[in-house]
């Protein structure tokens, strides 16, 4: 049997991403598993509260403040996607998913409340009169119903107990203005006033058991349509991009001591076969070592998951280790000879950090795609080890 050296990736440290030694004594029987901790104390963040992040620039209010939303019904569901994707509460847990339910419930019987001819639901009766107002009434089941045909479960995704009224008055939003819409495709012009529009979605927020002020009005929110498109998005994206931008840049300044901690392993294991197992990360660490370092055959094997070795590879990242990424080359003369004759790629198209080797290394590596049935690449890069295929694949590469 076989030690198991398994390297994580740095900025997926949580317990649900990690291969345990529980999860290798049941499902790998007689294999041993040594876990190498890195970067955990990297402390990879903006240390001036993001100093270097120009300020937005101030754009003049429009005539039409709802220009956004009303040209992009769901533009407010993405926004607080985009708000709360890194959000702790994975959009698989129990509880986002029965507030996901709730949500889409709630749709399902707010459309047979706005198709019934009398309705005895007094807050959906505020929302009635104040719609047919505005000649929008016939239109509100269609938007219901393009609403719910919409991927909403991706636009739910990080939906939870402190932001929930947040997406009902972003389903509001989304149904309102796709009725507006619909009513100016056959009108072309329209009358409304602001003031029209904020007493129409406070009723319609009503209706969806919401019971706060649309963000307090029209004001704030131009706020958040034209200040988040323009400030806090591009600071939500530049805090994503951060650790995982980060991580890259340790691991360059780092991973001669990385190395060092790897060779370890290997002379404790002494005459036992290893296989490394790397996931996102940390299987570009492997990579590297094995390109740079020849193992006297006690490498048996390597597997990567979720990882971007390929995709660097192609960036020519490790031409410093004597490792050029040539274009004219043969696909199955780009590794070295002395790099294991078994390698596994285990990745999953959802996750956008997940490349593929074959097109690039020939058979000197074995791709192997597999559904992580995840909702979002977020998800999906860290849900490798909660799936049958993997311990399947990884199983049969151990045989």
């Amino acid at each position: 049997m076989a030690t198991l050296l398994y390297l994580h990736g740095i900025n997926v440290r949580d317990a649900v991403s990690q291969l345990t030694e529980k999860d290798v004594a049941q499902k790998l029987l007689g294999h041993s598993l040594v876990t190498i901790p890195w970067g955990v104390d990297t402390n990879v963040r903006l240390h001036g509260g993001g100093l270097s992040i120009p300020v937005a620039r101030k754009f003049a209010q429009p005539t039409n403040p709802w220009h956004h939303i009303e040209t992009q019904p769901l533009h407010a569901l993405q926004i607080l996607m985009i708000r709360h994707i890194g959000s702790e509460l994975h959009s698989g847990s129990p509880m986002a998913k029965d507030f996901r339910q709730e949500l889409l419930s709630c749709l399902s019987q707010l459309r047979d409340k706005a198709s019934a001819a009398v309705n005895s639901d007094s807050s959906f009766e505020v929302f009635t009169e104040t719609a047919a107002g505005l000649e929008l009434n016939y239109y509100i089941p269609s938007a219901i119903d393009w609403l719910l045909s919409c991927d909403l479960d991706s636009n739910l995704v990080a939906v939870q107990s402190s932001n929930v009224q947040e997406y009902r008055d972003a389903l509001a939003r989304a149904i309102f203005f796709r009725a507006r819409q619909l009513h100016l495709y056959e009108k072309s012009t329209s009358s409304f006033t602001q003031s029209d529009y904020e007493v129409a979605l406070d009723a319609l927020a009503e209706a969806l058991r919401g019971t706060d002020r649309f963000l307090g009005g029209v004001k704030r929110f131009w706020d958040s349509a034209s200040g988040l498109i323009t400030g806090m998005v591009r600071n939500h994206f530049t805090e994503l991009a951060i650790p995982a931008v980060g991580d890259v840049l340790f691991y360059q300044a780092h991973y001669p001591n990385l190395h060092l901690r790897i060779q370890d392993v290997l002379d404790q294991a002494g005459n036992q076969p290893v296989i490394m197992i790397g996931h996102s990360l940390g299987g570009v660490a492997l990579f590297d070592f094995l390109c740079r370092n020849p193992c006297d055959n006690q490498v048996h094997g390597l597997v990567t998951f979720g990882s971007q070795a390929p995709f660097f590879y192609e960036m020519n990242v490790f031409a410093d280790g004597g490792l050029p990424f040539d274009p004219e080359s043969k696909t199955a003369d780009r590794l070295p000879p002395h790099f294991p004759a078994k390698w596994l790629n285990i990745y999953d198209p959802l996750d956008w950090l997940s490349f593929i080797g074959r097109p690039l290394f020939g058979n000197r590596v074995t791709d192997i795609e597999i559904d992580t049935k995840s909702r979002n690449p977020l998800e999906a890069h860290g849900a490798y080890n909660q799936t049958a295929d993997f311990w399947k694949h990884l199983q049969t590469f151990l045989a």
